[in-house]
């Protein structure tokens, strides 16, 4: 399965983003989020989908380093990678 590649630094991105459950719950494969710390809330989010049973989804979470997230959200973060790559 081809994989879809989000940059929450591109606008474009952002803008495909702006329902991100209409668009996420959808894909399938692995899709790609880089610098999620400009929208920490979609931690919780993704947290819903992979949790759903027929979820097809693999999601691969990229973050600046210099950019560091709280511990609840880095928590959130690791909580979404179940499957080891």
């Amino acid at each position: 399965q081809p994989s879809v590649y989000f940059d929450l630094e591109n606008p474009v991105d952002v803008r495909r983003l702006s329902a991100p459950m209409r668009l996420l719950e959808d894909l399938s494969g692995l899709v790609i989020i880089d610098e999620i710390q400009r929208q920490p809330s979609l931690l919780e989010l993704l947290r819903v989908l992979v949790d759903r049973p027929k979820n097809d989804a693999r999601f691969l979470l990229l973050q600046n380093r210099k950019r560091i997230f709280g511990a609840r959200s880095i928590f959130l973060a690791l909580a979404l990678q179940p499957t080891v790559l």
